[in-house]
């Protein structure tokens, strides 16, 4: 019998009923190997055949990095406000599921993901390291610009005078890489997306790397504070003469979709491409 996890995040409406819902779907057709909807489990021990999330972005982002070098393939289901990374609707649920365990969907589909090492300026100071699905923010904290030096591949590339700058992959080009003016790439590409926020000269515009590139940012500002972000969730602080190393990391997330609903459809959706306004029509 298949396992399955239930996970999810219980503070968004409908979510815990639907949950309920499930296991009385699947008792007798599969096996609960667990169930989170308050995001605390640790799920990287944990042994199962799909993992479906009730929830936005932030519930699948989470669930993954729990997961840590175990990816378990995750079935997206929409609860929240946008939902990028989510395919069904609340009412799709149980017929999706009922094809899964027929075994009626297709593959699971790999989805690239970032290694980060912050390496320290000072010797006393220890490395850090993080593993990110949609996106690294290198940012400010605090009034002043930062002044980061970029090297691709060990090799000079230029040096930003910015807000920030957005390292992501090509599932996360549809979140804050996005809203910064960076580009949208299909999510089965294999690239790494530098978004730079608000730059001081306009001769700096994103870039779009092979996949297999290294990229370095060295925090250059005397007087800057920065952090460092993974997926909007787990900041490191970043000091002068820091470096911030990323690559592709060793192994992708894995999504299960249902091969009805492409990237074109779902970007239709959540972005409202076709209504002359941009934004949906009442009702």
């Amino acid at each position: 019998m298949r396992r399955v996890l239930l996970l999810g995040d219980r503070r968004k409406a409908g979510v815990a009923p639907a949950a309920e819902r499930l296991r009385r779907f699947l008792r007798g057709r599969a096996r609960v190997a667990a169930t989170d909807l308050d995001g605390r489990r640790d799920l990287s021990r944990l042994r199962a055949d799909l993992a479906v999330v009730l929830g936005g972005d932030g519930a699948i982002l989470s669930a993954v990095r729990r997961m840590g070098e175990r990816p378990i393939p995750v079935l997206g289901v929409k609860f929240g406000r946008l939902g990028f990374l989510t395919e069904l609707r609340e009412n799709e649920i149980e017929e999706t599921l009922q094809r899964w365990m027929e075994g009626r969907l297709p593959a699971p589909r790999p989805r690239m993901r970032l290694h980060a090492e912050i390496e320290r300026a000072r010797p006393s100071r220890k490395r850090e390291e993080a593993v990110a699905l949609n996106d690294f923010v290198f940012e400010r904290l605090g009034p002043r610009i930062l002044v980061m030096h970029l090297e691709v591949n060990g090799r000079d590339a230029t040096t930003y005078r910015a807000d920030g700058v957005i390292i992501a992959t090509p599932l996360g080009s549809t979140a804050h890489s996005l809203a910064a003016g960076g580009p949208l790439l299909d999510p089965a590409m294999e690239a790494v997306v530098l978004t730079p926020i608000c730059p001081h000269t306009l001769a700096d515009r994103p870039l779009v790397l092979p996949e297999r590139s290294r990229v370095s940012l060295r925090l250059e500002s005397d007087d800057a504070k920065a952090i460092f972000v993974a997926d909007g969730r787990h900041s490191f602080d970043v000091l002068p003469g820091d470096r911030v190393i990323v690559r592709r990391a060793a192994r992708p997330a894995l999504f299960q979709g249902t091969g009805r609903r492409g990237w074109f459809e779902v970007l239709r959706d959540r972005l409202h491409w076709g209504h002359p306004s941009g934004f949906p029509e009442p009702g």
